[in-house]
């Protein structure tokens, strides 16, 4: 394995999540002041009675792991040998190294530091897994450029996604309508610093059947919030300061009243967020948590533009009859005019930890339980 090696993979299926990740930068989760900033409703708070500022507007997501993220296991070329410590210890791909000795680690940088001082002496290495923690002690090999466990390791991803709603008494936000994932270990990228920043697009690749199109654009200077919460259902957190462009408060629509016919999405392909024409084809109340309903593409200029669905229009909220009913989280690659898209009811209820106990009891129905380029080094 190569120290310091750039992983760029793709992943075609049959269906992929819309959120365009790219390049990993890390920022703190606080107010503009340093201050904690919080999340939430009313104790008397319904879905039928809440009012939110639609979406649509791109927008730039930063994360920093919370520890550091194990991605691979393999061999460290040793003065005896091919060897493979954390293999042997019982690391595995998906653990969070969160700790070597006494010392925290929470960077790539961190845990290359502690490694090293081990000096090839058996080092106790804390991980979590599945929300366990554990402690197991490898024995670090020197392969002539450093000491090594043999683990492949990430510690920071970043992406672009749209906005799906605004909460206008706290401007806490929710986007995606889907988690950002770890495209080797297919697991929830675990969050602690984390930012929203702007993003400015420069382009748009087209989507056609088996090549699907993309968002072209790079993160701006502005950090106009922060995320909260990383869910299967969703980016979570709050603004700073209301964002520009927000459209008239909307109600939102319980799952039961979404139907098959008309429909609009909001995303901004022409430099602000706009509503385009789109019908809902088909429901499915029993499916995957983010794919409720197939949403099918029929503006003319949003076909132009785009072919469809691309990447990066994860969360372009869906309206259906005035009301705010879900957002966009997958195209098909086969083709591109249709996708998923996930009920708001959902998607409100995703972020169940920042929302108020009588809310989620009231009113919601609880069930059981993307392209990257990102930095990932071999330790």
């Amino acid at each position: 394995m190569n120290y310091g090696n750039i992983c760029k993979k793709a992943i075609l299926s049959a269906v992929s999540a819309v959120l365009l990740l790219s390049a990993p930068l890390s920022a703190a989760a606080a107010g503009g002041d340093g201050s904690r900033l919080t999340v939430g409703l009313s104790e008397s708070a319904d879905i039928t009675e809440m009012k939110v500022y639609p979406g649509g507007q791109t927008f730039g997501i930063k994360l920093q792991t919370d520890g550091v993220l194990v991605v691979g296991v393999g061999e460290v070329s040793g003065p005896s040998g091919n060897v493979t410590p954390a293999a042997d210890a019982g690391i595995k791909a998906g653990d969070i190294i969160t700790a070597v000795g006494d010392e925290p680690v929470d960077s790539i940088l961190s845990l290359n530091e502690r490694i090293s001082e081990s000096e090839g002496k058996s080092t106790l290495v804390t991980f979590e897994r599945d929300g366990i923690s554990h402690t197991v002690c490898p024995i670090p090999v020197d392969d002539g450029k450093g000491y090594k466990i043999g683990v492949w390791v990430r510690d920071s991803t970043a992406g672009i996604g749209t906005l799906t709603y605004i909460i206008p008494e706290t401007l806490a936000f929710g986007g995606l309508g889907h988690g950002i994932y770890d495209s080797d270990t297919g697991i929830l990228m675990p969050m602690k610093a984390r930012m929203r920043s702007d993003v400015i697009l420069t382009g748009i690749k087209k989507g056609k059947a088996g090549a699907p199109g993309e968002l072209q654009g790079y993160f701006g200077t502005a950090c106009s919030g922060t995320a909260l919460s990383n869910t299967d259902s969703g980016v979570y957190g709050i603004f700073s300061l209301a964002p520009s462009g927000s459209d008239k408060l909307i109600s939102l629509a319980p799952e039961e009243d979404v139907e098959i016919g008309n429909a609009e999405i909001i995303c901004s392909v022409e430099g602000s967020a706009k509503r385009y024409k789109a019908k809902i084809s088909k429901l499915d109340t029993s499916g995957e948590e983010t794919r409720n309903f197939i949403i099918e593409i029929t503006d003319p200029a949003l076909l132009e533009i785009t072919g469809g669905i691309v990447q990066g229009m994860s969360g372009s909220p869906v309206i259906q009859h005035g009301k705010l009913v879900g957002a966009v989280t997958h195209v098909m690659i086969t083709d591109p005019t249709k996708g998923y898209g996930i009920f708001i009811e959902r998607m409100i209820r995703g972020c169940d930890s920042l929302l108020a106990p009588s809310f989620r009891r009231s009113r919601l129905r609880h069930r059981g339980a993307p392209e990257k380029h990102e930095t990932k080094a071999t330790l």
